[in-house]
């Protein structure tokens, strides 16, 4: 994200924007410490490793603590390799003891824990080093109490160092106990580093809702977290609805782009997240589109159409019989089409004339023009007879009549089959073109474009140069 100074300058340094910079670094800032939390045991080792301070201040917080028994085993152990061959038996045996023990008892806690897999490869590593004739079968060989006896008593100290060394030691020295509070869980304080962030982003939550309600942005002032419901999840003081607080890092982040005074959304990121974005939401609505249209024309071949689409006639009947009105008014008075039929009638006239029995002494220039000019007097005060009909009251009666009538004659057993019939294929076929049309690639469309419009370029450069 860059702040563009540009427009900042113009229109100067807004709280607002101030308030939104500070918010989204508080929370990256919030998110960063969630998941470190959430990743503390996985990357303990690690830590404890490279920056031991951070490891002994943050365990206390997480209910963890060395183990006595775990720590005198690495003692034991110690110890045993450092004493004379005759004073080896004696930890032999408290080894072997103490195998038993922590192998019986923290069963459980080492699986609940997530340290059981560390457990099993330490197990697996000393049963492996003891003779064939002392190993034990199926899931015995992962359990401490049936490996660690037969480890420390089959075995010479020379066999048994370097395994200590380079497996047992470090095993224990990464495993860990931690406390568990009343109720059986484990002790978890994370909520006192959680807390201030908490009280912030209700703080802010409660503002915004002031502020929402005070400028009428919404039609009730209760519709505010509804619509911000990720939000009061983010402020459930419970690890499970932290990941919640994911999405105000997004709401802050569309804050600042609508703000218009930086960078956001028009950086590689954005771009790339909204090309994708758009793409799938295309394939996605197209795919749900070209479903509902199938659905669609099976209804139509199954279904009543006729009566569908006679209903909706019906409720538009005053509309349909106002454009036919208008449209048989516009054709009577519509000058070239009224010249193109005067001039189709007078070559009708003229070659009717010669046929006439009665008029065959009649000279051919007189009996044609009389014959024309009667047939277009005739034609003339038909169609003004028409257009003084339609445009009075009787005429706009007979028209509404004969939509009345057509409407009913549709209803008919026979007439309605066969528009039935022309009603579903034409239905089906317009359904058709609609599928064709939506599944059309747009975004592919666009590509191409985009890509044509670079080559033309490219290839104008090309010619200048």
């Amino acid at each position: 994200m860059v702040l563009d100074f540009r427009r900042i300058k113009e229109r100067g340094w807004s709280f607002r924007l101030t308030w939104d910079l500070f918010m989204i670094f508080v929370a990256v800032v919030n998110l960063i410490m969630i998941l470190f939390d959430l990743t503390y045991f996985i990357f303990r080792p690690q830590y404890r490793s490279a920056v031991p301070e951070l490891v002994q201040f943050y365990d206390p917080y997480k209910g963890v603590e060395s183990n006595p028994e775990f720590e005198a085993y690495i003692s034991l152990g110690s110890n045993y390799f450092e004493e004379e061959d005759g004073q080896q038996t004696r930890y032999r045996n408290e080894l072997t003891d103490l195998s038993r023990e922590l192998g019986n008892t923290y069963r459980e806690f080492f699986e609940e824990t997530g340290q059981w897999q560390s457990i099993r490869s330490m197990t697996s590593r000393m049963h492996d080093s003891l003779p064939e004739s002392s190993q034990v079968f199926s899931t015995r060989q992962y359990r401490l109490q049936d490996v660690g006896p037969l480890f420390w008593q089959e075995l010479e100290p020379s066999e048994q160092k370097p395994i200590f060394d380079s497996t047992i030691r470090p095993t224990f020295d990464r495993i860990y106990y931690r406390h568990r509070e009343i109720d059986g869980s484990f002790v978890d304080r994370f909520i006192l580093f959680d807390a201030p962030f908490l009280i912030l982003f209700l703080l802010e939550f409660l503002g915004r809702w002031i502020f929402a309600v005070r400028r009428r942005e919404l039609e009730r002032w209760w519709l505010f977290p509804v619509y911000n419901w990720y939000d009061i999840l983010g402020l459930i003081p419970f690890a499970y609805f932290r990941i919640f607080r994911l999405v105000r890092i997004l709401s802050i982040y569309i804050r600042l782009h609508r703000s218009e005074l930086t960078t956001v959304g028009q950086d590689l990121f954005s771009r790339t997240f909204r090309r994708y974005s758009n793409i799938i939401t295309e394939e996605l609505s197209d795919r749900v589109a070209v479903r509902i249209l199938a659905e669609m024309q099976a209804e139509i071949r199954v279904g009543a159409s006729l009566e569908i689409i006679l209903q909706a006639l019906r409720e538009k009947r005053e509309p349909l019989k106002q454009i036919l009105i208008e449209t048989l008014q516009n054709f009577s008075s519509d000058s070239p089409a009224l010249d193109e039929t005067r001039r189709l009638l007078s070559a009708s006239l003229d070659r009717a004339a010669g046929n006439v029995p009665s008029l065959k002494f009649v000279p051919d220039f007189i009996k044609t023009r009389l014959t024309r000019e009667i047939g277009l007097a005739v034609f003339d005060a038909m169609n003004e007879s028409l257009i003084e009909a339609w445009q009075t009251d009787t005429g706009a009666q007979l028209i509404s009549e004969a939509v009345d009538f057509a409407l009913e004659e549709m209803s008919h057993p026979t007439t309605g089959q066969k528009a039935d019939l022309l009603y579903r294929e034409i239905a089906i076929e317009v359904i058709e073109n609609l599928k064709e049309a939506v599944a059309v690639k747009q975004w592919a469309q666009d590509n191409a474009g985009a890509k044509d419009g670079r080559t033309l370029d490219s290839s104008e450069e090309g010619n200048n140069l």
